[in-house]
């Protein structure tokens, strides 16, 4: 009978742990959200500047972790382009073969492809073309 009381006191120290750490912040969050929305609602009605001041508020904080994001990205990009090409000029001697031959494998492969898919792209062009053509024709219509 022991046994069992010890293996749901974890159980039960989980939930506790799980409410006041995650429910309860999380509700309190979500209430204060809630407030906030109402009461912007309500004074809004009587002063359009305060909707808009926070619609660019609002606007600010939408954009700006997504700027962070991108700009944390282009760095990392960047500093990767400048290391690989610092690593090439570093590569042994059969190493840079090994490259050269991978870089040649590429070009053979990307032309490949552009000879697979240059039917499509002259298809595209004649087809831009008529519509161009037959849109001319119908302004002077």
């Amino acid at each position: 009978m022991s046994d069992t009381k010890d293996q749901d006191a974890p159980a039960k120290l989980h939930q506790k742990q799980m409410a006041l750490g995650v429910y309860i912040p999380l509700a309190v969050v979500g209430l204060l959200a809630l407030a906030a929305g109402v009461f912007i609602s309500v004074k809004s009605q009587a002063d359009a500047t305060l909707s808009q001041t926070w619609g660019a508020i609002g606007l600010m904080l939408l954009i700006l972790p997504t700027a962070i994001v991108a700009i944390i990205a282009i760095i990392v990009l960047v500093l990767a382009v400048y290391g690989m090409s610092k690593a090439n000029h570093a590569l042994p001697p059969r190493l840079r073969t090994f490259r050269v031959k991978a870089v040649n494998f590429n070009r053979k492969a990307a032309l490949i492809a552009d000879k697979a898919a240059q039917p499509i792209v002259k298809l595209g062009s004649i087809k831009s073309g008529v519509d161009s053509a037959f849109s001319r024709l119908r302004k002077k219509k």
